[in-house]
């Protein structure tokens, strides 16, 4: 098997890390956020335009009263242009850019009167709520992963909860949504099981798709009828690929903490036993294994680690 693309990947990897690991120590001075009150952010996405879109517990922006979800200009400054909806009084755990500028936020919502509101909303490029957007409400479902395919469809991750209260939350799912929020007809719903080992959080931790036909989901102890694995391809249908199911060289208690695929549908999973990178083809064979423990990455051998 050829593994050219495999190895360009790693370098593709290694150079995006390069200017991180020379520049590590410059600080852009320019940039100075002040959140207070408690100030604690939750999450940061960067937009095309170099503005961030910043969520957390904060309640001030560099003396400026704000509502936990802000976005930044490039050079720190408060984009006066961007207002979190009133109508939605807790801030998003998750957010997701979309390409046609709307921005897809997900968490449990609810109105300043504590109305529950769901847990996946859309806001429009401005921070306005944008009630055309009604993907499943009411039913117990928390949404907190979400990808957007390049057709638009929105393939994501969910946990599903006793109440809207998110209380005994213990079944982890997937659904495909059309771009509108609505459950994509030809994708049934599928729930994972946890394996039963108190030891183990059971739980989605990442979702990538190769195209909008290959849907990946890598997770910590999820079984699926009577498949066991801890990653499962699915198809726009939701039928699950038999032949995949990557064997991840690392400790038994690994997690997935991050994916990205290249333009030839090799993987790269960022597991979090001492910083591994591991390298799959597009079938989710092994093919490289690099150690970031020590922040200069090195290849090692693609061999279980001791627990």
């Amino acid at each position: 098997m050829d593994i050219r693309p495999i190895t360009c990947l790693a370098g593709y990897l290694l150079l995006l890390a390069l200017p991180t690991l020379l520049n590590a120590q410059v600080a852009d001075n320019n940039f100075q956020p002040i959140f207070a009150a408690p100030g604690a952010v939750s999450s940061v996405v960067a937009q095309a335009d170099d503005k961030l879109l910043v969520t957390g517990s904060f309640s001030i922006y560099s003396d400026a009263p704000v509502r936990r979800f802000v976005r930044l200009e490039a050079n720190g400054d408060l984009d006066g242009s961007f207002t979190y909806d009133a109508r939605i009084a807790s801030a998003p755990s998750e957010i997701t850019q979309l390409a046609n500028g709307n921005i897809l936020i997900a968490g449990n919502f609810r109105s300043p009167t504590g109305d529950y509101l769901g847990s996946l909303l859309r806001l429009l490029p401005d921070g306005s709520l944008d009630d055309t957007f009604s993907p499943v409400r009411g039913d117990s479902l928390n949404f907190y992963r979400v990808v957007e395919l390049s057709n638009g469809k929105l393939f994501t991750a969910y946990v599903r909860c006793a109440s809207d209260q998110h209380v005994n939350c213990n079944r982890y799912g997937v659904r495909l949504l059309l771009p509108d929020g609505a459950p994509d007809p030809n994708f049934p719903g599928l729930e994972f099981e946890g394996d039963g080992d108190p030891g183990l959080t059971e739980d989605i931790n990442a979702l990538v798709a190769q195209s909008p036909n290959d849907l990946l989901v890598f997770g910590t102890g999820l079984n699926l009828g009577d498949r066991q694995q801890t990653a499962f391809r699915l198809d726009s249908n939701g039928v699950v690929d038999g032949t995949f199911d990557p064997q991840i060289p690392s400790s038994s208690d690994y997690v997935t903490e991050d994916l990205a695929v290249g333009e030839d549908g090799t993987i790269a999973v960022l597991v979090s036993f001492q910083g591994d990178v591991v390298l799959l083809d597009r079938d989710g064979n092994v093919r490289a294994c690099w150690d970031f423990s020590f922040y200069l990455p090195r290849e090692r051998p693609c061999a279980h680690r001791p627990e």
